[in-house]
């Protein structure tokens, strides 16, 4: 059972992060050269600050998302 939980655990890594979403992807995936394979971005609305309001195509969150070189995440998600 501990190989199996083991294994699952190294398929499929996830972790939520209470941040900046801008300063976060890009410390982690563009830094990285990396993509997300799921993105679940959780009140992904305007708040204090318009650059990370992913509804909005044209906002610098959602630019650096879709735009990242190593590649759009295969699903995106939004609360």
């Amino acid at each position: 059972m501990k190989k199996a939980l083991l294994v699952i655990s190294i398929l499929f890594m996830a972790f939520c992060i209470s941040a900046e979403a801008l300063a976060t992807f890009e410390a982690i995936y563009i830094h990285n050269k990396l993509k997300p394979e799921y993105l679940v971005l959780i009140n992904p609305g305007m708040n204090i600050v318009a650059y990370s309001d992913f509804k909005n195509e044209n906002s610098i969150l959602a630019k650096t998302i879709l735009n990242n070189l190593a590649g759009k995440p295969k699903f995106l998600i939004g609360s």
